[in-house]
């Protein structure tokens, strides 16, 4: 399902596992608010499909129905990456399972986005440490966003120092694309990425519980065994 004003705007063509379109390029059918296309008459085995529109579109989900009318939904993060950056790559191939996608576009490892819209913003800045901290001068005119392609996981965090009034608070990280992404307020930050493993304070937590237990486990293991000794010697 895809936002768009008439369907015929929307045309389809299949592409194999060379990532070479194959086929014949047909028109979408609307019912609703889905954008129908029908590979039926064609008899051609596909690896995927291409979609262009003469408007700009995002798809919300995506699924292909086989003549015996199973269906397979194509929603993962990994596939919706994809299809947010559609216009910048490409599937190389196939080994087994494994689909290759080769990045077509240049690749800056740090930049402000919106659109292209970032107004009298500007990355001053930016310096990577060994074990994978970043900081980055931002001076933002107005809010934006700042991208660094380091794929997305789970206990990526961001520091902001303000740079005028010396103040630090913490800002959210997100998915864009594969890679991460903050929002960066107005004004001039010093942008700290650092990565803190999930659950690492309970795991710490746990840790020192069970060295402590140890150690009461031992100390009373040995008072034991002295007082054992001692009365053995009395008598």
């Amino acid at each position: 399902s895809t936002p768009g004003s008439q369907a015929s705007h929307f045309r389809a063509q299949l592409f194999n596992t060379h990532s070479r379109l194959i086929g014949q390029a047909i028109n979408g059918r609307r019912s609703g608010g889905v954008i129908y296309f029908d590979f039926s008459q064609q008899g051609i085995s596909s690896y995927g499909v291409r979609i262009t529109s003469t408007n700009s579109f995002a798809v919300a989900d995506a699924k292909v129905f086989s003549s015996s009318g199973i269906s397979f939904d194509l929603v993962t993060p990994f596939q919706d990456a994809i299809t947010s950056l559609s216009d910048q790559w490409r599937l190389a191939g196939t080994v087994g399972g494994l689909s290759i996608f080769h990045f077509q576009g240049t690749i800056v490892p740090t930049r402000l986005i919106d659109d292209g819209r970032v107004g009298g913003s500007r990355l001053e800045s930016t310096r990577s440490l060994a074990w994978g901290d970043e900081f980055d001068v931002v001076h933002a005119a107005k809010p934006v966003t700042l991208t660094r392609s380091m794929a997305y996981l789970p206990g990526w965090r961001v520091t902001a120092f303000n740079l005028t009034n010396h103040k630090t608070e913490a800002l959210p990280v997100s998915r864009h694309g594969l890679v991460l992404s903050t929002r960066v307020p107005k004004g001039k930050w010093q942008i700290h990425w650092h990565y803190h493993a999930p659950y690492i304070e309970l795991g710490l937590a746990s840790t020192v519980l069970a060295t402590f237990l140890w150690l009461v486990a031992a100390t009373f293991l040995l008072i034991r065994v002295s007082t054992r000794r001692r009365t053995k010697v009395g008598s």
